[in-house]
């Protein structure tokens, strides 16, 4: 598994466990190890889209490093964006792009989403549970970043001057 070029490719939604756990090991081990190719040797978040173009899958997995900003969990399917604030300027970079500097963008500093978060407890059904987070700062802009990627878009199209 490797980085890849962003398609402009909305993500299918994810219906179980079961279909994304052997990628979202993998996706785990890749950013916990990082050396990334270009000027992002690590990253904090990887999204399905980053490594498969073909057939994405809409989650996003966290670096251990931020996991606590999110309650803990690190691997969130479905997530969407509930409730938002006014926008604030922001710096980003993307692992897809790693020969491209970071841009100027425009973010929410909190936010809601809601995500289905792996929930191992759960012995029926798709051993996904329903959650919601309040996230703020980073962790606000790391969601906004990786559920763009899941809807086919990437800040160099998003934010083009």
């Amino acid at each position: 598994m490797k980085i890849i070029p962003l398609k402009s490719v909305k993500a299918h939604p994810v219906k179980s466990w079961s279909e994304i756990k052997k990628d979202a090991a993998e996706m785990a081990a890749m950013l916990k190890a990082g050396n990334f190719s270009g000027m992002w040797k690590e990253g904090l978040a990887l999204s399905h889209c980053q490594v498969n173009n073909e057939d994405p899958k809409d989650f996003f997995v966290l670096h251990d490093d931020i996991k606590e900003a999110f309650d803990g969990f690190t691997v969130f399917a479905n997530a969407m964006i509930i409730e938002a604030d006014d926008l604030v300027p922001f710096k980003e970079a993307c692992l897809s792009y790693g020969h491209r500097p970071q841009i100027n963008t425009k973010r929410y500093h909190h936010l809601v989403i809601e995500a289905d978060v792996h929930n191992p407890l759960k012995i029926f059904g798709s051993g996904f549970s329903r959650r919601t987070f309040q996230l703020n700062g980073i962790a606000a802009f790391i969601a906004q970043h990786e559920i763009d990627h899941a809807k086919g878009i990437d800040i160099f199209h998003k934010f083009k001057k």
